[in-house]
């Protein structure tokens, strides 16, 4: 099945109509523009103050903070390095570089990342409601549903400071199934509780949905239901990706937007991602196309399959199918 789906996404990728999307990236212009990675959290502020003042409908920040920021003065103060950093004496009225981050975050309407883990990592992780409508399905029935979807025994998360100022938080954990990106689980549980795909999450925040419904129809799920908008998905909550080759005007430099180089009307009421793409910093994933591809790049695009009902879904009569034409080219080479 992964050899059919490849050759089809290599003999027919997806056409780029629209560009919904913008990926902003910290890509190696902007890290010899603005210093190595990572950079302090006031920097990372201010390119969200940036994107905001151009009226995005949401943007979604693919960067994870598990720790208070390094660079934050108050740390450097008890190693002895704020003078060497510019900070002078007045530590006590420097604000915290996380607080300055948060502070931006909740001025605008954020989706932060959630990545899944083998075993619990004690992390306090925040999800938005998510209910399961499953119909006439039996317990039993739903039970078996909902044993399909991807599972993961903890989470890692950005600390809380910055995690509750956000406006949302999705999943950015993929199957990589022999090291290619093919699917992306819409949602998948972590210690029991239903998490959104990252992707996911940016819509329903840019609608203004108070909540996301599981669609369960009898041992299987149907899809996810973002107000009255309905993603069909596989029976265990995941999708396929139907990839485009790289396009240019999907990306803009996050120095570019820092120096106000941007038309502001590409932001304008678009979903905005803002990830490390820098090459020296290693976030590239393989792809069907046989095109290493950042995650931001495959969450956009992701993204742009969800808006525009591109994703392809494997119907439920392929595995026949699959079987049928092994038998037969089997047949047909010991006849030969």
């Amino acid at each position: 099945p992964a050899a059919g789906y490849d050759a089809h996404q290599i003999l027919s990728p997806r056409e780029v109509k629209t560009l919904p999307v913008m990926v902003v990236e910290v890509d190696e212009k902007s890290l010899a523009a603005l210093g190595r990675w990572p950079w302090p959290r006031t920097l990372l502020a201010q390119l969200v103050d940036k994107i905001n003042r151009h009226q995005p409908a949401v943007i979604g920040i693919d960067v994870f903070m598990p720790e208070p920021d390094p660079m934050d003065p108050g740390r450097l103060s008890k190693r002895g390095e704020a003078k060497a950093a510019g900070y002078g004496d007045n530590l006590a009225a420097t604000p915290s570089h996380d607080a300055v981050l948060a502070r931006s975050l909740a001025a605008t309407r954020t989706v932060l990342p959630i990545a899944g883990t083998p075993a619990s990592t004690g992390m306090s992780m925040r999800v938005p409601p998510f209910a399961v409508h499953q119909g006439d399905t039996s317990a039993e029935s739903h039970s078996q549903a909902m044993g399909k979807l991807m599972r993961f025994g903890g989470a890692t998360t950005s600390i809380d400071e910055i995690n509750r100022a956000a406006s949302g938080w999705g999943l950015i954990s993929v199957d990589a199934t022999g090291g290619t990106v093919r699917r992306v689980p819409l949602t998948a549980t972590i210690g029991g509780t239903m998490v959104p795909a990252f992707a996911v999450e940016m819509l329903r925040v840019a609608m203004g949905a108070p909540s996301l419904r599981l669609v369960v129809a009898g041992t299987s799920v149907s899809g996810i239901a973002i107000g009255d908008r309905f993603i069909a998905t596989e029976p265990d909550g995941g999708v396929r990706i139907h990839f485009s080759p790289r396009h240019a005007g999907r990306f803009v430099s996050a120095v570019d937007v820092m120096e106000d180089r941007v038309d502001p009307q590409s932001f304008r009421g678009q979903m905005v991602l803002v990830g490390v793409n820098g090459v020296s910093l290693g976030d590239y994933n393989n792809t069907p196309l046989g095109i290493a591809m950042p995650g931001s790049e495959i969450q956009a695009q992701l993204l742009e399959n969800l808006l525009e009902g591109s994703a392809l879904i494997r119907p439920s009569w392929a595995p026949a199918l699959e079987a049928a034409v092994f038998v037969l080219l089997g047949g047909l080479l010991v006849w030969v």
